[in-house]
């Protein structure tokens, strides 16, 4: 008897605020789970209490708070927040055979940091940390298709 368990599959949706991914992925997730598949559904940053990710969702939708705060820095706290889930969740996920469903990927990090003005080095290094921490786990595929952009 073969007791290997076969790896989940990443499943990425990507785009701006307010164009539906959150309300499509996590759709999708439902479907998958009703079919007899595990899933995880996880929105970066993150919104689970007390970790990495609610802190940067809080600092990062509370300006009155938090305005001293730079661009370079708020993305920089969104890879951190990125890097906490991957270890923590989504990497064993996947080892355990769950199909993750994914809101948002390092590539909308780079997009608001250009858009905010953060110098495009920084935010690829910032970046490469991200995609170290991934190692070689491959998308199944992406929402809108990505396949042809290249990595920062």
């Amino acid at each position: 008897m073969n007791t290997t368990i076969k790896r989940g599959a990443l499943i990425v949706f990507e785009g701006a605020d307010g164009v539906g991914k959150s309300s499509i992925s996590k759709d999708i997730a439902t479907r998958i789970e009703e079919s007899g598949r595990s899933t995880l559904h996880y929105a970066f940053p993150g919104s689970e209490e007390k970790t990495v990710g609610k802190l940067v969702y809080e600092v990062h939708h509370d300006k009155k708070s938090y305005q001293n705060i730079s661009k370079t820095s708020l993305q920089a706290l969104h890879i951190a927040a990125h890097i906490d889930a991957i270890h923590r969740k989504i990497i064993p996920a996947l080892d355990s055979g769950v199909t993750v469903i994914l809101d948002r990927f390092w590539w909308s990090t780079y997009v608001y940091g250009i858009v905010d003005n953060v110098d495009a080095l920084v935010l690829k290094a910032l970046i490469k940390a991200e995609r170290l921490v991934w190692g070689d786990t491959k998308k199944r595929c992406c929402f809108p298709d990505r396949s042809r952009l290249s990595a920062p």
